[in-house]
C-alpha cells in the first residue's frame, strides 16, 4: 500500500495567515498534478492560484491575471486554441500554451 503524505500550505501578508490548503499526494508519485485554465470546461469557475512571473507575458498580469482573482472559460477555438476567457470582468483570448502556466483551484 502506497504511503499518504499531508502538507499545509500558507502565506503570511501583513502578519496574518492567510490561504491554508492542504496538497495529498502518494509517497513514490514524482509529479503533483495541478489544474490549470487550459482544463476548465466551459462556463467553470476558478481562482487564479499560481504562475510563474518570467513565462506570463506582463500585458497579461496587467490585465488582471493576478493570483487570487477569478476566471471562467467563456469558450474555446476550434482546436481548443485560443481560449476566450473573463478575468474578473476583463475579457480576453490567451493561448493554450500560456494556459498550462496558469494553475488555477475550482470554485
Amino acid at each position: 500500500m502506497d504511503e499518504i503524505h499531508c502538507y499545509d500550505i500558507g502565506y503570511f501578508n501583513d502578519g496574518f495567515l492567510h490561504g491554508i490548503n492542504s496538497i495529498y499526494f502518494k509517497a513514490n508519485s514524482k509529479k503533483i498534478n495541478y489544474m490549470t485554465i487550459s482544463d476548465l470546461k466551459r462556463g467553470e469557475h476558478a481562482i487564479i492560484q499560481k504562475y510563474d512571473v518570467d513565462v506570463i507575458p506582463l500585458k497579461l498580469i496587467e490585465m488582471g491575471c493576478l493570483v487570487g482573482n477569478t476566471v471562467s472559460l467563456v469558450q474555446k477555438a476550434p482546436l481548443n486554441d485560443p481560449l476566450y476567457l473573463n478575468i474578473n470582468g476583463t475579457y480576453l483570448a490567451i493561448r493554450k500554451e500560456i494556459a498550462t502556466q496558469i494553475e488555477v483551484d475550482i470554485i
